[in-house]
């Protein structure tokens, strides 16, 4: 088993190393392109991400410090403890995650466990419910800006968050513990605006990071048409549903990077393609699923059991609008 395990890193590694360096080939031989796509990603970073959810990242730490989660938790944990199996604290992260997109529900997740409010298991439990996107990004910058129709943004947005409640009653029972009383947290009141703005800028210039490079990736992947290969296989998956080079195209984009795959899904409004913009919304593509990594790792959270929730909820998204699109 352990021969297994270290083969299986050693090939990972291998594999990572290979992409790096067809990466800083493709640099070198074109600099120009990519440049202008890693400042695309920088420019969507610093006129939309930036503004919006820099707020929600300092005024979220702040509630944090103050002790919000504990109080609400009292509040809700009977309810939470029936319906998902997780502390009441939960309730407290799925409101601002719902409120905020991502990574903020990941962000919170950190914050606590570090703060020891929740435990490792509870979590990985509160990753599966709080890893959501936001109503700005799906009803607006999706449903009336790309689609042009708030009520599809809408469609969307409440499949996406249903979906999500869905796939977590599904797996209420995994790590199943007894909910346990917190660990009331007290910080330092007179430090806490100082240190929630500090934390907030560390973190507002990750995302920025991961979006930089994922769209100078995308870019990239577009350009020598590495995402033919799959697109073909969705197309071919997808045909009884009315799937379109396009749709299957914005797929492949979108399981990358969300906002491009959206954009492409757009361009050719139909009803498979706003499930596809489901899906890809509920499973965030890889640059947002790595920027919840990023801090769900620090949380001790098991990240495969993440991944395969986000996968499960991806799966029901495309089913209810699929039900609500196709009927």
């Amino acid at each position: 088993m352990k021969k297994k395990c270290i083969t299986y890193k050693k090939t990972s590694k291998a594999i990572l190393l290979l992409i790096i360096l067809i990466t800083i080939i493709l640099l070198i031989v074109e600099p120009n392109i990519y440049a202008n796509a890693c400042k695309d990603g920088i420019l969507l970073w610093a006129n939309y991400v930036l503004p919006s959810l820099f707020p929600f990242l300092v005024l979220t730490a702040m509630l944090t410090k103050l002790n919000v989660a504990n109080k609400l938790s009292k509040r809700l944990n009977p309810l939470m403890n029936k319906v998902f199996c997780i502390d009441g604290v939960g309730a407290y992260c799925f409101l601002l995650s719902i409120v905020s997109g991502y990574p903020v529900g990941a962000k919170i997740i950190c914050d606590l466990k570090e703060n020891n409010i929740i435990n490792s298991n509870q979590a990985t439990k509160m990753s599966f419910l709080c890893s959501t996107s936001g109503p700005l990004f799906v009803i607006g910058s999706v449903g009336a800006n790309m689609f042009q129709s708030t009520y599809i943004g809408l469609i969307i947005f409440i499949a996406h968050i249903v979906s999500v409640i869905i796939g977590c009653i599904i797996v209420r029972g995994y790590k199943k513990e007894a909910t346990k009383n917190l660990r009331v947290y007290c910080a330092d009141t007179d430090n806490i605006l100082g240190e929630s703005v500090y934390q907030g800028i560390i973190s507002i210039l990750t995302v920025g990071g991961f979006i930089a490079i994922f769209y100078t990736f995308i870019s990239m992947l577009t350009n020598w048409y590495a995402l033919l290969p799959l697109s073909a296989l969705f197309s071919l998956i997808l045909k009884p549903l009315g799937c379109t080079t396009n749709d299957s195209l914005g797929l492949s984009a979108g399981l990358i990077e969300v906002t491009t795959g959206c954009s492409i899904l757009a361009k050719n409004p139909s009803a498979i393609s706003f499930a596809l913009c489901g899906l890809i919304i509920t499973f965030g593509g890889l640059s947002i699923l790595f920027q919840q990594i990023f801090y769900l790792k620090k949380a001790k959270v098991r990240i495969k059991a993440f991944i395969l929730s986000k996968l499960l909820q991806s799966v029901l998204c495309f089913s209810i609008l699929c039900i609500v699109f196709f009927l």
